[in-house]
């Protein structure tokens, strides 16, 4: 695409060069002397024109090149932080709820089985719903989980809840369908956007999603299939439980979602320092 976009600038700006060619020769009483200079003055502006795009181009791919391998190497470092909590769900352990619960919200199903945490939703209007385990609360952390909505409407949502605390404020990472994510806060005051579901094409629509995200202090840092999205700056909760999260838009939908391989690691103070140098300038 760099290259296609490099080669058409030079083509216009040639097919330019050549029309103002064609009126300062008519201008020059069609001086031949005249047209061959004002070409060759062309051609080399668009040389350096072009010249100057692909030095930039060059710099642009190896600035993504650098950051994609930062990123990378963040992910390798903070998976081998010790485990806090992890869940395959080959077995039902008791950490996680299951059976069936009904409230003004929704009608909610959970079943472990076949390696997969399922969860069936029934709304009687549009809601979240969230679950935690028995763990322990982390302040910086690496949280991840494989997450699938099966059925259901496009814009119905599943993902992760994290910093969650005792007055019922959290962080709600999530996706859908569409293949958009988005990171919402609530507290008791009610619900804020702070990125409103914007499209990835790292999300995946209809296939399973590897979600995580990297706490470091203020510091909240988004990813999806090992791809980084986004970064995120938050003051306002510093350590809080994890956990997974659902939701639906209106009353009478349906959906059916699937969650497997539930992991949240936390740090040691030395290996919170070194993971922090590898995207800090």
């Amino acid at each position: 695409m760099v290259r296609g976009a490099y080669l058409a600038v030079i083509l216009g700006i040639l097919l330019l060069a050549a029309s103002m060619s064609s009126c300062t020769t008519a201008t020059d009483n069609n001086n031949p002397a005249t047209a061959t200079a004002q070409a060759e003055r062309s051609v080399q502006l668009a040389t350096q024109m072009a010249n100057k795009l692909q030095t930039t181009n060059e710099v642009r791919f190896a600035y993504v090149t650098a950051t994609a391998e930062a990123f990378q190497t963040l992910l390798d470092a903070t998976r081998l932080w010790p485990v806090a909590y992890e869940d395959t769900f080959d077995e039902e352990r008791g950490d996680w709820p299951v059976g069936v619960e009904e409230g003004e919200l929704a009608k909610i199903e959970w079943h472990i089985r076949d390696g997969k945490y399922q969860w069936k939703a029934n709304a009687n209007s549009g809601f979240v719903w969230w679950t935690l385990p028995e763990a322990d609360s982390v302040g910086n952390f690496y949280l991840a989980a494989d997450v699938q909505q099966i059925d259901g409407p496009p814009d119905g949502e599943a993902g992760l809840v994290f910093r969650s605390d005792a007055d019922r404020s959290y962080y709600n990472f999530a996706i859908n369908n569409e293949g958009n994510y988005s990171l919402y806060f609530h507290s008791p005051e009610g619900w804020e956007a702070l990125i409103d579901w914007v499209p990835s094409n790292h999300v995946i629509s209809s296939e399973t999603n590897r979600l995580a995200v990297i706490a470091q202090g203020d510091r909240l840092l988004f990813f999806s299939n090992d791809h980084f999205l986004v970064e995120w700056n938050d003051t306002r909760l510093h350590a809080g439980e994890a956990g997974l999260i659902i939701g639906l838009s209106y009353a009478g939908e349906q959906g059916t979602w699937e969650f497997d391989n539930f992991e949240l690691r936390a740090p040691k103070g030395d290996e919170i320092e070194a993971a922090r140098l590898v995207t800090d300038p």
